[in-house]
């Protein structure tokens, strides 16, 4: 008598896979060029004054939206300015409004009712410090006129991380907005082309505030914005012919302007609406390697803007920042970290093991 029974085994075996191929730049770029347009609504773009040369030129020149790229929920220049600039959404940041101020500073007396994910001791990482730590070689430089952006300077973050930190101090009329934002656009400009084409590497960022303050003051797209949007243009003109009359920045520079925040049309304010209007922002990226005259299809956060100047400079973001880079506006190539891994360097997902087999029993 002999009984056979046959059994076959399936085994499945997952496992995390180890990063073997990523995305970069065809080109990395050695210098980024950082401009934040305080307030500029997409909507009110097309109708300025002089026509806004210099915008429609860099969508021309390079990729763009008005329509894919989101602010964060409070529309609030502190939130959005933070996130911008350390990758951090206000839940994670603490940075709920514009009377914020940095906790780990005792003097200044300051507990938030939402601590940042650093605890209230501890600064959280933004991008001077994260690039500073990768490459100390990279010259940072922060061109700004608002007060509040010493939290996020050499004043609130300790360190020295921004090697050539420019405060033009504050206006409260139009005609002292107007001229804070040209000091700010002169000193960059003039920064640009004595200091910054004898560096090797360079992060720059750049706030230009006369355009919010004029909606505060006359609502979002009135006469006086559409001015205001043809200074701001104009004093963006000049920084970017700055770039590209300097050869040794021309060819190796990208530039990305974005705004923190748009409003509702003919609003005076911007905080807290409950609306796309305030929630859409415009962004423009322009360089060697970015694509030319390329509208930008998929979701932006302002969360994405750290992500994205540190994959155009090949350096890595911090661990704890939110978004990612836009890669879509880049022209990329895939590298392979494991050329002898096979298939397994093209997987996005976790690799399978599969074993198979039979167990024969014999009885007689």
């Amino acid at each position: 008598m002999q009984a056979v029974i046959s059994v076959n085994i399936l085994i499945i075996l997952f496992g995390q896979r180890a990063e073997l191929a990523k995305t970069r730049p065809k080109r990395l770029f050695k210098h980024v060029i950082h401009i934040g347009v305080d307030g500029l609504k997409p909507g009110c773009i097309a109708n300025a004054t002089g026509g806004a040369p210099t915008f429609r030129k860099l969508g021309e020149d390079g990729s763009w939206t008005h329509t894919k790229a989101r602010t964060v929920i409070q529309t609030s220049s502190g939130p959005a300015w933070t996130a911008a600039l350390c990758g951090l959404s206000p839940r994670m940041s603490g940075v709920r409004n514009n009377h914020w101020k940095v906790p780990w500073i005792k003097s200044l007396n300051f507990t938030p009712q939402i601590p940042p994910i650093t605890g209230l001791d501890e600064p959280f990482p933004c991008i001077f410090e994260t690039i500073k730590k990768q490459d100390k070689d990279v010259q940072t430089a922060f061109f700004f006129s608002w007060t509040w952006f010493q939290n996020l300077g050499n004043t609130g973050i300790r360190g020295n991380y921004i090697d050539h930190e420019v405060d033009v101090g504050y206006g409260s009329t139009r005609a002292e907005y107007r001229e804070s934002d040209e000091l700010v656009a002169g000193n960059a400009t003039e920064y640009i082309k004595n200091v910054l084409r004898k560096k090797a590497k360079s992060y720059s960022f750049i706030y230009l505030n006369f355009i919010d303050e004029t909606g505060h003051l006359s609502r979002w797209c009135s006469q006086e914005y559409e001015d205001a949007v043809g200074v701001v243009d104009n004093l963006v003109g000049d920084i970017v012919e700055a770039i590209e009359t300097t050869p040794e920045l021309k060819d190796d520079t990208m530039i990305i302007v974005h705004s923190d925040h748009g409003a509702i049309f003919n609003d005076s304010g911007h905080q807290f609406k409950e609306s796309i209007e305030a929630l859409l922002i415009p962004v423009y990226l322009t360089g060697s390697g970015i694509k030319k005259a390329y509208e930008m299809q998929k979701n932006i956060w302002i969360e994405d803007m750290p992500q994205t100047v540190m994959f155009a400079l090949g350096l890595n973001p911090h661990d704890v920042w939110r978004g990612k880079p836009m890669e879509e506006a880049f022209e990329t190539e895939v590298i392979d970290l494991c050329p002898s891994c096979g298939w397994l360097s093209h997987s996005k997902w976790t690799w399978i093991i599969i074993l198979t087999g039979s167990l024969l029993l014999l009885n007689v």
